[in-house]
C-alpha cells in the first residue's frame, strides 16, 4: 500500500459524490504517509510514487497522466500569482504521460508538462516544460530535449 492507493479510493469516493469518505482517506493518507494528495487530483493509470509517497503534495485539482513516476517530497500545486488586471491567478499543473518528476521538485502553477519529460530533483517549474525535455534548476530551464532513442527508454524506475 502506498500513498496512491488510498488516494485512488478517496477519488472514487470524491468523483461519487460519496459524504466523509474523500476526506477519511484523505486525512489517513496524512497520517500514514505525510502526504496531502487532495481527493480531487487525477493521477492515471500505472503512475508511481517513490517511498510510499512520502512527503508529497498534490493540490486539489491536478491532473497527473499514467505512467508518471514521482519522487518522495514534491509538490504538485497551484499558486496565487498577480494577472495582469491585478487579480490572482489560480490554476493547477496537467503533467502529460511517462513524466519523471525527480525528488524535492515542485510544479507550481496552471502550467503543462510535456509527455516523457524528466524534472529534476530540486527543480522548481513555473512555465511550461516542451515534450522530451529534461528540465533543472531554480526556476527551472530545459537542459535538453532528448532525442528519439532517449525519449523511448524507460525512465528510471526508483526501488
Amino acid at each position: 500500500m502506498n500513498a496512491v492507493s488510498l488516494h485512488r479510493v478517496a477519488h472514487w469516493a470524491h468523483v461519487h459524490r460519496v459524504p466523509l469518505l474523500p476526506t477519511v482517506f484523505y486525512r489517513l493518507t496524512v497520517l500514514m504517509f505525510g502526504s496531502a494528495i487532495e481527493p480531487g487530483a487525477q493521477i492515471g493509470r500505472g503512475s508511481y510514487c517513490a517511498h510510499a509517497g512520502l512527503g508529497i503534495v498534490i493540490g486539489d485539482g491536478s491532473v497527473i497522466g499514467s505512467d508518471v513516476i514521482i519522487g518522495q517530497g514534491c509538490t504538485v500545486g497551484g499558486r496565487g500569482r498577480p494577472d495582469s488586471a491585478g487579480g490572482l491567478r489560480h490554476g493547477m499543473p496537467v503533467i502529460g504521460n511517462g513524466v519523471y518528476i525527480g525528488p524535492g521538485a515542485r510544479i507550481l502553477g496552471p502550467i503543462r508538462v510535456g509527455r516523457q519529460a524528466v524534472i529534476g530533483a530540486n527543480a522548481v517549474v513555473i512555465t511550461d516544460v516542451p515534450p522530451y525535455a529534461v528540465m533543472g534548476g531554480v526556476p527551472a530551464r530545459v537542459i535538453r530535449i532528448m532525442g528519439a532513442e532517449e525519449a523511448s527508454a524507460d525512465p528510471p524506475r526508483p526501488d
